[in-house]
């Protein structure tokens, strides 16, 4: 009997490694296991997370591209607007000077057939007092001879308007 108990103890030590061994195994077969499931969930969740950065990147590459064509447009709208403006200053430019060349003219003018006016009406006053002082000496003198008439009252009077007359015709020529 002692031979078949050491059978025995040997038969359970194998048997007892064998189950040793078959746990080590299913362990082995259980932990690859764990981490092949592992592995696979860490996979699809960096496929997901890549699908919803992608997503947004798309997302973000579209609200860049819908603002580099809302500048393009406003720089558009902008030169537009720029070329219209440009146009119309040069326009009113033109129409300004225009305008006051005319109105300068105009009054130039104004003043001018103004002066001329004057100085007829003086001319006529004065030739009407020399023919009243001719006809008067006449009368008196009953005397037909030349009239000597003496202007030194009106003399610095008549100079200013010649004066005056050729300032005009000197502001004339700088207008033209």
């Amino acid at each position: 009997m002692g031979v078949r108990i050491s059978q025995i103890t040997n038969i359970m030590v194998h048997l007892t490694s064998q189950i040793s061994l078959q746990k080590q195994h299913a362990s082995c077969v259980f932990a690859s296991s764990m981490v092949r499931e592992f592995n696979q969930l860490h996979l699809e969740l960096l496929y997901e997370r890549s699908l919803a950065v992608n997503s947004k990147l798309l997302d973000i590459r579209q609200d860049v591209q819908s603002a580099v064509d809302h500048v393009s447009a406003m720089k558009d709208c902008i030169a537009a607007s720029n070329s219209v403006t440009e146009e119309r200053l040069t326009s009113n430019s033109a129409n300004l000077s225009e305008n006051m060349m005319t109105s300068l003219i105009a009054e130039f003018t104004e003043r001018l057939t103004t002066q001329m006016d004057e100085q007829k009406d003086r001319m006529n006053d004065l030739e009407t007092k020399t023919r009243g002082n001719r006809i008067l000496y006449t009368l008196t003198t009953n005397q037909p001879h030349d009239l000597r008439i003496d202007f030194k009252d009106n003399g610095a009077h008549n100079m200013q308007q010649r004066d005056s007359i050729r300032q005009l015709f000197q502001d004339g020529a700088r207008v033209r």
